[in-house]
């Protein structure tokens, strides 16, 4: 049985370098398609469109404790693509933003900063 704990160790230590190195190889992808860097920073960031009025959007910043500053620069960032696509242009109004405080800045249990807002448009 001794011998079989060494094994799961390695086991452990291989699928952990595994995990590591496609994390990192999720930044070189994201680098490679062009996506900007917020603060240095890549994020991963949700826009999600109100199915019954979709000028209203939410936008959830995956990781944003990596950079406060980045996380929020992200998610103005997808609310502009957003409302440019389907509106014609980059004016919104904010219900919450990146514009405010950080006590006012609301996350998720897994850290993901929530914005909200609203498409002004045609």
């Amino acid at each position: 049985m001794s011998t079989f704990l060494p094994h799961i160790s390695l086991r452990s230590a291989a699928l952990a370098g595994l995990a590591a190195l496609a994390l990192a190889g999720c930044d070189s992808l994201r680098r490679d398609r062009g996506d900007p860097a917020f603060d240095g920073v890549y994020f991963a960031a949700n826009l999600s469109a109100d199915e019954t009025n979709p000028h209203n959007f939410t936008i959830a910043v995956k990781d944003a404790r990596k950079s406060l500053v980045g996380a929020r620069e992200a998610g103005r960032y997808e609310a502009n693509k957003y409302c440019i696509k389907y509106y014609g242009n980059s004016e919104k109004t904010w219900t919450l933003g990146p514009d405010a405080t950080d006590p006012q800045l609301v996350f998720s249990d897994k850290g993901d900063l929530l914005m909200s807002g609203s498409c002004v448009g045609w």
